[in-house]
């Protein structure tokens, strides 16, 4: 299969477009998490997710094909945080409902397979996200982040 040209870029569509969704769950979740209980606006939160995501977003997409659109992937991001709880919901594993949806969607499958193994697939990938927030609980450094953000504040 992977010499077939037309699944190769489908495969690197694909690919792409459930990194970005999956960045997309987790620089939420990792903001949030970071700044909880912390004296940060929301807006500082929001403008702290978009720069952590299009950086993320432009260092992984360039060697992305015509098919993929970092600007887009942007827009989309901008908009989701319009909506974004950050005191309760972004913190929540609940919080992961882009990338199993993308995953689905995105999938080089035939729609009715798709259809029939909906739910297995969105399930697994909503428990593959557990061990990587408990990763990302160990290794996040709240404190230097936060300390960071004060200093942005103060200039």
């Amino acid at each position: 299969m992977f010499d077939d040209d037309a699944f190769v870029l489908s495969i690197n569509i694909a690919k792409l477009n459930v990194f970005a969704a999956c960045l997309s769950d987790l620089t939420i979740h990792a903001i949030a998490v970071a700044t909880h209980d912390r004296p940060v606006t929301n807006d500082t939160r929001n403008a702290l997710a978009l720069d952590c995501y299009a950086a993320a977003i432009k260092e992984n997409a360039t060697d992305a094909t015509d098919e993929f659109s970092p600007q887009t992937c942007n827009d989309a991001f901008r908009q989701r945080l319009d909506d974004t709880d950050w005191e309760h919901g972004a913190r929540q594993r609940e919080n992961f409902t882009r990338s199993p949806r993308e995953l689905v969607k995105w999938a080089p499958i035939a729609p009715e397979l798709k259809r029939l193994d909906q739910e297995v697939v969105e399930n697994s990938m909503k428990f593959a996200w557990r061990d990587i927030r408990l990763q990302l609980q160990k290794r996040l450094d709240a404190v230097s982040i936060n300390g960071e953000l004060m200093r942005r504040d103060e200039t």
